[in-house]
């Protein structure tokens, strides 16, 4: 070895003036992009939190039942359309968030949830009456492409966007029906169905601005290709350990839930009948509905940044089925003070429950398209969509099933204790 390359000292690296500025370009278009992503996903969340809430807007909805006998039309002639329609409609959802999208599917449920509102509020006509229920078991069925919609573009903020737009559409919910309750003796149903009518139509103005997701396969150059590889990614993702647990927890919660919202009420006038006589003023239905969703929007925005709700997710989904089974006890066995109080109770561990469970899907049902798909341009909203369908038609088949046994069997009735 050259003695005199020995003996030279050995000096640092000199970074030339290219080299800096290069390094230093690269920095700021990373940190622009970081930037322009974390604007990107808030706008979004706004809009969709925006979009729920004024969809959810609904001071009439407590009082179709008695706007219709005003019409002299039988609820139950005209109810019964939505009860068969839920699992067609909940099937259109899925097949058209294939083809076309769920942003349009969304747009489309906004759409039927208006004009469902325009005919209550025009028409007399049962045949038209029967239409509007078709039409609001589709906008039910749109929801799911919402939830799944909601996290286009999430990374790591799953949590945060779930709650969030839980949160706003449980107030929305809230204010909606203390309006109603509270403006109806001095304007009438007409003018709630109008208000309903006003916000339902701004839903759909803003549904237009909401994320487009993926490209659809009918947008998609290799659509039948791509057809084929989502549903594979689909059949995938519900084999997956937590996807398949939340899926199973969830068929039978939302059953149980769905029941329990329908016919709390025949339990909750035996009991004010049976302790207060017909004639009670302590029927106290609307504002428990609304003390049920504010404590919900309450708990549910509250722990959107509460990171160890997340790290101990078996404990909620073990806790909250707990939670609402002892409130299902309560309900049946207690007065109707407790009766109320278990109620509010019961829909708040469904609704945070509810939150965290759409958070958790995302994130898991993320992950896993994206070690399947690798490179490949795969429809990460359309895979989440479909599992959340997936627990929602069978949650819905469970809920029929047991809805019909009840009517059917003579021994069993909502009215009765054991029942619930």
């Amino acid at each position: 070895m050259d003695q005199q390359a020995v003996n030279e000292p050995l000096l640092p690296p000199v970074l030339n003036e290219e080299s800096g500025v290069g390094g230093r370009e690269e920095s700021e278009e990373r940190d622009e992009r970081v930037g322009r992503g974390k604007k990107s996903w808030t706008r979004e969340t706004a809009l969709c939190c925006l979009y729920i809430a004024l969809y959810s807007f609904k001071p009439s909805e407590a009082f179709l039942v008695d706007f219709l006998s005003t019409k002299g039309v039988d609820g139950v002639s005209v109810f019964y359309v939505f009860t068969y329609s839920r699992g067609p409609a909940l099937l259109l959802c899925l097949l058209l968030c294939r083809i076309l999208g769920c942003k349009a599917v969304v747009v489309a449920g906004a759409v039927c949830s208006l004009i469902t509102t325009a005919l209550t509020l025009t028409t007399s006509k049962l045949l038209l009456l029967q239409v509007s229920q078709a039409s609001v078991a589709f906008a039910f069925a749109s929801l799911i492409g919402f939830e799944a919609l909601q996290f286009n573009g999430a990374k790591h903020t799953f949590q945060m966007v779930s709650h969030l737009t839980k949160g706003f559409m449980l107030a929305s919910c809230c204010g909606s029906s203390l309006l109603g309750q509270t403006l109806r003796e001095y304007v009438g149903d007409k003018t709630l169905f109008t208000i309903t009518l006003f916000f339902e139509g701004m839903a759909c103005l803003v549904a237009l601005f909401l994320p487009a997701g993926a490209n659809s396969v009918l947008r998609s150059k290799e659509g039948s290709k791509e057809g084929g590889e989502g549903w594979r990614h689909v059949w995938f993702a519900l084999k997956k350990g937590e996807i398949f647990r939340w899926t199973l927890l969830w068929t039978l919660c939302y059953a149980v839930h769905d029941l329990v919202l329908t016919n709390w009420q025949v339990l909750a006038q035996m009991k004010l009948n049976e302790h207060y006589g017909s004639s009670s003023r302590m029927n106290l239905n609307g504002y428990m509905w609304s003390a049920g969703y504010l404590l919900s929007a309450l708990l549910t925005l509250g722990t959107s940044s509460f990171k160890r709700l997340y790290q101990y997710c078996a404990f909620v989904m073990v806790g909250a089925p707990l939670l609402m089974g002892m409130a299902l006890f309560v309900m049946g066995v207690g007065t109707i003070l407790p009766f109320y109080i278990s109620f509010i109770f019961f829909q708040t561990a469904f609704q945070l429950m509810a939150a965290v469970r759409n958070a958790s899907l995302a994130k898991s049902v993320t992950e896993e398209v994206e070690n399947l798909a690798g490179l490949q341009n795969v429809d990460t909203t359309f895979v989440l969509s479909a599992v959340l369908w997936f627990a929602g038609g069978t949650g819905v088949a469970f809920e029929s099933s047991v809805q019909v046994s009840i009517q059917y069997l003579a021994s069993l009735s909502f009215a009765n204790q054991v029942v619930w």
